[in-house]
């Protein structure tokens, strides 16, 4: 009963040396520079969009469903470098476990333009032609904040205002 007691513990002793002398091996091929994950050459980044659409609203009001003749009506808009170290955070349901991330704003850099119906100016004349409804139909204009005359510096949430 002993000797059964040893040779049951040294076999146990065997099982588990062996089970830490398996061989793990990488799943990626390093026949390269043998770094997994590494740019090839040249680096060729994707050019994302520097633009961001702005939309300018205007409800528009009749009895009967029917098109209008907009007012002659101009907007002007600029943008300037808005403050730094305002707090932001994010939805903490969107991580696990729910902690929301907090980041600090940097103050915009650069100079962004504006454009609409032309620099920095969303303008309607009577040409323009309104939906209106009712209820109040929905005419929308585009205005366009151009980024890609501005170097960001680094990484980070720049903050921007705009005066109408």
């Amino acid at each position: 009963m002993k000797n059964l007691k040893k040779i049951s513990a040294l076999i146990i002793a065997l099982i588990m040396v062996l089970a830490l002398g398996v061989t793990v091996m990488a799943e990626a091929d390093l026949s390269g520079d043998g770094v997994v994950g590494d740019f090839t050459t040249p680096d060729t980044p994707a050019v994302q969009d520097n633009t961001v659409k702005i939309y300018k609203e205007i409800k528009a009001y009749n009895l009967e469903s029917t098109e209008v003749n907009a007012p002659e009506i101009t907007f002007n808009y600029t943008i300037a470098a808005g403050e730094a170290g305002k707090d932001i955070y994010d939805v903490k349901t969107a991580h696990d476990p729910q902690t929301n991330v907090h980041v600090q704003t940097k103050a915009g850099v650069g100079t962004p333009t504006i454009t609409g119906t032309g620099a920095g100016v969303l303008a309607l004349t009577t040409a323009n032609k309104f939906d209106a409804s009712s209820t109040g139909a929905s005419n929308k204009y585009p205005l366009t904040v151009n980024f890609s005359s501005v170097n960001f510096t680094s990484a980070g949430v720049y903050r921007y205002s705009n005066i109408i």
